[in-house]
């Protein structure tokens, strides 16, 4: 019995660090973050193209089934990456990495580029399924964000800074400048010098809640 209870503690520590990343349930665990702390940390937000479309197509059951799908597809693959999940938020899923811990700081492009492949193999099962193949547009920042437990009895995780406001804006470039991935200047300068990743300049834009100019790459 005590072995059988010890098996299913660890399962169930294992399925949610497999899908949130296990980084965030230790520290969770140890109370590291009772107090705020600052961290440097990547954040990639991703979010569903045609969302409202294809809710409207599906109808709001089919279409929940039709997200679980699809962040369930992208859990399968985040231990690979070493991305823990902030949030999901609707049709959007907010990641993050600790720069310092980091293996390859190119990680958040590699898991985008694994997360395409992954729903194209996937291409038939959501056709069939659903009449529809996802596709997803990010955004990526980098920088200094305090990150606590907050709440009463329900507590939870969150990261503030300007640092999450600037990747929110940057991904609603995406699609007005018809771009699959966007990057910041921030988070350009921690992959500068990777021969596997081309950067293009497009433009310094004046974002919406910004003072001033920010540069965007794809």
């Amino acid at each position: 019995m005590y072995l059988l209870l010890l098996a299913v503690a660890l399962n169930f520590f294992k399925g949610l660090g497999n899908h949130f990343g296990h980084g965030i349930i230790i520290q969770y665990l140890s109370g590291k973050y009772r107090e705020p702390v600052e961290e440097n940390r990547v954040f990639m937000f991703l979010d569903l193209n045609d969302s409202t479309a294809i809710a409207e197509r599906l109808g709001h059951v089919k279409y929940g089934r039709f997200l679980n799908k699809c962040f369930n597809d992208l859990s399968e693959i985040l231990p690979r990456f070493g991305a823990e999940v902030y949030q999901y938020v609707g049709d959007e899923v907010v990641m993050t990495w600790p720069i310092n811990h980091i293996v390859n700081p190119i990680r958040p492009l590699l898991l985008f580029e694994a997360y395409e492949q992954v729903l194209m193999s996937e291409n038939e099962v959501y056709l069939d399924k659903f009449g529809i193949v996802p596709s997803f547009k990010a955004a990526i920042n980098a920088g200094p964000v305090s990150v606590s437990m907050v709440g009463g009895k329900r507590k939870e995780m969150a990261f503030h800074g300007d640092v999450l406001n600037t990747a929110s804006r940057v991904l609603e470039q995406c699609g007005r400048l018809k771009q699959r991935i966007l990057i910041t200047e921030a988070f350009l300068q921690l992959i500068r010098g990777s021969k596997r990743v081309t950067v293009l300049y497009l433009n310094d834009l004046f974002l919406r809640g910004k003072n001033h100019n920010t540069a965007i790459y794809s």
